[in-house]
């Protein structure tokens, strides 16, 4: 039998799980009255005297300012909820719109994009991260799980667990974004600022034309070595200065056996000059969202002059390329174990991530002396957080 959700005046039928994380999960559910197809997020912890954990309501708020703006292209937050579950224990809902599919089940279904759907996507994703930036809101887990399409082509940019406000000369130091759209100062464990947000769209644009990840390693030096391999090694003036681990560490990779420009096959090359650019290991080179979009790749209605035809050689070329190169690096790894294991060592003190972060709010000192100021509502003291249960979004105050 479905499980029937009371909220308010509503009553949802939670239906299958549609996703799950270290958060908890999603459920597919319909509003009874209306017939409303609608996406349940529901996250279980426990109970305590501070009521609700202020990244919950960080979250909430952040939706909340998110759905004032009112774009196509973030995902619209409809209801929040909370109940005690048990004695010790209580559940959040998070009912939002609900939207098909993600990017990364889109991929697998069409395999290689179109430029022209390439192109759209791409507009749609930057639009999102513009409106973001414009609003003050860092994403910092832009990934292809988190980036959805309807079945009418909309793309919506959502979860938002790991988006924070900022503050202008403010930057960020605590590790985020799954590993593989993570930009090089973050794997360096240097400060970033929202320029870590394009390097994951360009990510997600190389994606979309190879038709699987562009740097996907299984740990932190793998992932730099990936990078540099497909980019080159960065001239010193382009590398973190006040990174812990120095570029003289990453002088013994070898020439790559493929260049990115070969490796991703776009018919237009506007696009991949786009790419390059929010893939530039210097952050302050990365174009911002609002720059991008005014990029020729757009802005242009007559792509011939940039169309690039590539031989069914060299498509063949780069097929084969991919798990050449993951046996490259691998290959190459094991005869720098010393080398590389000091540079995990050097990653893996500063700021690791466990599960526990999704229901916590910062707290190390370098936070408090890196990060942006969270407002003052974001104390976990007795009485200035809400008690569950409470409808959140009544409960928290409107931005300015």
């Amino acid at each position: 039998m479905a499980r029937l959700l009371l909220v308010k005046s509503d009553v949802y039928e939670l239906g299958e799980i549609i996703g799950q994380g270290a958060y908890g999960c999603v459920f597919k559910s319909r509003n009874v009255a209306t017939n409303e197809t609608v996406a349940i997020k529901r996250m279980s912890m426990l109970r305590t005297r501070e009521g609700l954990p202020p990244s919950v309501i960080r979250e909430a708020a952040l939706l909340k300012r998110i759905g004032k703006v009112g774009s196509d292209n973030l995902i619209c937050l409809k209801e929040v909820f909370s109940e005690q579950s048990s004695v010790d224990q209580q559940n959040i809902y998070f009912i939002f719109e609900y939207v098909e599919q993600d990017l990364e089940r889109y991929l697998k279904i069409h395999n290689l994009l179109h430029i022209d759907q390439i192109r759209n996507f791409t507009q749609q994703l930057l639009t999102a991260v513009s409106v973001l930036h414009s609003h003050s809101i860092f994403h910092r887990d832009i990934k292809p799980q988190n980036i959805l399409i309807t079945n009418s082509g909309i793309l919506k940019l959502a979860d938002f667990g790991l988006a924070r406000e900022y503050h202008e000369h403010k930057v960020f130091t605590t590790v985020v974004v799954t590993m593989w759209y993570r930009a090089p100062e973050i794997l360096l464990s240097s400060p970033y600022c929202t320029s870590a947000d394009m390097w994951s769209v360009g990510c997600i644009l190389g994606e979309m034309a190879l038709g699987r990840p562009l740097f996907s390693a299984k740990s932190e030096t793998r992932q730099l070595r990936r990078i540099i391999h497909l980019m080159g090694l960065p001239i010193e003036t382009d590398w973190p200065q006040d990174s812990h681990i120095g570029r003289q560490a990453f002088e013994n990779c070898r020439q790559p056996i493929i260049t990115l420009e070969r490796l991703v096959r776009f018919p237009d090359s506007c696009a991949f000059d786009l790419l390059r650019s929010l893939l530039s290991f210097n952050q302050s080179l990365r174009p911002t969202a609002n720059r991008a979009l005014d990029h020729q790749f757009f802005r242009r209605t007559d792509h011939t002059s940039c169309t690039v035809t590539w031989s069914s050689e060299d498509i063949a070329e780069a097929a084969a390329a991919v798990p050449n190169l993951d046996a490259y690096i691998d290959g190459d790894l094991t005869t720098n174990n010393d080398g590389d294991q000091r540079i995990e060592n050097s990653c893996s003190r500063h700021d690791p991530i466990d599960s526990s972060y999704y229901y916590q709010l910062w707290s190390s000192p370098d936070d408090e002396q890196h990060m942006l100021t969270i407002n003052s509502h974001m104390s976990s003291a007795a009485g200035d957080v809400p008690q569950s249960p409470i409808d959140i979004l009544s409960w928290w105050p409107d931005s300015p």
